[in-house]
């Protein structure tokens, strides 16, 4: 992984300082390498029965934004919830906001 570039999170409405960008390049340098999951997830999200909740930013790039569609209209009874001006770090960026998302719903199941 070394030498590769790392991620650039200035397309998902972020600005980086140069000393953020160098963490993430460390960070970055450090991952595994990625690997599909065996037996794909996708064909068993139906067979999800724990409830579920999907969050996204409203300035995630497209294919994020289409994953957290695909993963709501797919696994039963989940809620997606769309954050308002926030992109793929939620939270971090609205920390506030997603801990009174996540509290609401983790309060209506019990």
């Amino acid at each position: 992984m070394k030498g590769k570039p790392a991620p650039n999170l200035a397309r998902c409405g972020q600005q980086q300082t140069p000393a953020q960008q160098r963490k993430l390049r460390r960070r970055h340098d450090h991952e595994p390498e990625w690997q599909p999951a065996d037996p794909p997830a996708y064909p068993r999200l139906e067979t999800i029965t724990a409830p579920t909740l999907v969050i996204v930013g409203d300035r995630d790039v497209p294919d994020i934004l289409h994953a957290v569609d695909v993963l709501a209209a797919r696994i039963p009874n989940a809620k997606k919830v769309v954050m308002r001006n926030t992109a793929h770090l939620p939270s971090m960026e609205l920390p506030d906001e997603f801990n009174q998302i996540l509290g609401d719903f983790l309060n209506s199941l019990s």
